[in-house]
């Protein structure tokens, strides 16, 4: 009689694991599907009404920072919408930055091997060996750890930056 309960709750436990495992794999599959509608968690910018904005938005800008500036693609769409843009990049990267800096962008355009946030610091950049732009100051779970290289990277502050760059606005 034992057996039989124990037999009977493995299974029930086995039901109960695979419509859970399931049911994850159905909730992240929409959640990626509602991302992608509303714009959310997608970089591409001619998807996620990034670059639309931009064009409706951007003939009066002036000063424009292009943050986790990565090899410099959001850069050359704002160019080409308007090519007076004084654009600051930041990218703290060391390698991504040097391939922004090959792309010989006009003198408007100044790339710094810096990330932005709260407070000036030093923090851990986690960098995807692949260079594929999936650097992130968070640890993915979705990458093995061969697959990163963490580095310490320096962090100012928009404020710090502004003031001593002279900059009044950004738009």
């Amino acid at each position: 009689m034992i057996t039989i309960i124990k037999n009977g709750i493995r299974k029930i436990f086995h039901i109960c694991a695979v419509f859970l495992a399931r049911f994850a794999l159905v909730s992240k599959i929409a959640q990626r599907i509602a991302d992608y509608r509303r714009g959310n968690n997608n970089p591409d910018m001619s998807t996620n009404g990034e670059l639309d904005f931009f064009k409706k938005h951007a003939a009066g800008f002036r000063v424009a920072f292009d943050v986790g500036a990565n090899k410099g693609d959001w850069t050359r769409e704002a160019l080409k919408i308007n090519p007076k843009l004084d654009i600051f990049a930041f990218e703290p990267d060391p390698a991504m930055c040097a391939e922004f800096k090959a792309n010989s962008f006009p003198k408007n355009v100044v790339c710094e091997n810096l990330g932005l946030g709260s407070k000036k610091e030093k923090r851990t950049l986690y960098i995807h060996k692949e260079s594929s732009g999936m650097n992130s100051f968070v640890k993915r779970s979705l990458f093995k750890d061969n697959e990163l290289a963490p580095r310490e990277v320096e962090i100012t502050t928009v404020d710090i930056y502004c003031a001593g760059h002279r900059i009044d606005k950004i738009d």
